[in-house]
């Protein structure tokens, strides 16, 4: 009798393990702001929804894309002024040292691109959780939501 307790009970922290591990994965959603004092820069957020805990850690490549109707509208911006970074609540993707004249164009197309990584992205989180996201739901969940507020668009 005392083993067979013991086995449900092993039994039932191995199906309550499994329930709790697999939770959802948030919704993204994006923001973008654009800088236009002193040097301008356009920072994009990957906002997951709702999370448990902060941001620990990204896993992602560096290489990302903004493309608008096959063109790629970072084309003419040095790599080393793209970074993708984790930032408490959100991951940024932030586009420095831009000229007035790219900024410009980016901010013109911003409403038809999405974001296109190079690879997948992986969310670590201060309670141990992480979430996966593949390069292609990233492409599809951005695309139409880089949008620019009229009030932060280059005069």
């Amino acid at each position: 009798m005392r083993s067979l307790s013991i086995i449900s009970l092993a039994l039932l922290m191995s199906v309550c393990t499994v329930g709790f591990s697999q939770t959802e994965k948030p919704a993204l959603k994006y923001s973008t702001k654009v800088n236009t004092v002193g040097t301008p820069f356009i920072q994009i957020s990957i906002v997951p929804e709702v999370l448990p805990a902060d941001i620990d850690d990204i896993k992602a490549e560096s290489t990302v894309k903004l493309m608008s109707g096959g063109t790629d509208l970072l084309m003419g911006l040095a790599p080393s002024n793209i970074r993708v970074r984790a930032a408490d609540r959100s991951v940024k993707i932030v586009l420095n040292n831009l000229t007035t004249e790219q900024l410009d164009a980016l901010v013109e197309d911003l409403g038809t691109a999405k974001i296109v990584l190079a690879g997948d992205l992986e969310i670590f989180l201060t309670d141990s959780t992480s979430y996966f996201y593949t390069k292609d739901e990233i492409a599809e969940s951005s695309s139409g939501s880089l949008m620019c507020k009229s009030d932060q668009k280059a005069a």
